[in-house]
């Protein structure tokens, strides 16, 4: 699986990052600032939007020792009242894309992130 998501980031970046070039006027700043980190690394965003998934991985050389990104999510269930969106959300794109689910509300990061251990 780590793979594939490394495969369909890789591949996604150039057409992402000219989209967010060309009509966005998409720049990323700071990057010398990681440089010294090669593996590891937490990047907690403070989910502005949905792009978020697809925006920091376009931050980062797809062939950087970062990469692939993983991300937390909730469950496929979570998403069920966003309509046709929920087909995308939290199901087997989402985790194709580096997603994993976290179970919400259990008081317990051991039980709620059971997911990620591995």
């Amino acid at each position: 699986m780590r793979f594939l998501t490394f495969l369909l980031q890789a591949i996604m970046w150039v057409p992402i990052r000219f989209l967010f070039e060309i009509l966005l006027h998409f720049r990323v700043t700071g990057k010398e600032n990681i440089k010294e980190f090669k593996r590891g690394v937490i990047f907690a965003s403070n989910h502005m939007s949905e792009l978020d998934p697809i925006l920091l991985p376009a931050c980062i050389n797809p062939f950087s020792s970062m990469m692939p990104m993983f991300y937390v999510s909730r469950d496929k269930k979570a998403y069920e009242h966003l309509g046709i969106r929920s087909t995308l959300y939290g199901g087997k794109f989402f985790r194709l894309w580096g997603a994993y689910p976290v179970t919400i509300g259990l008081k317990n990061y051991e039980k709620s992130l059971v997911t990620h251990f591995s």
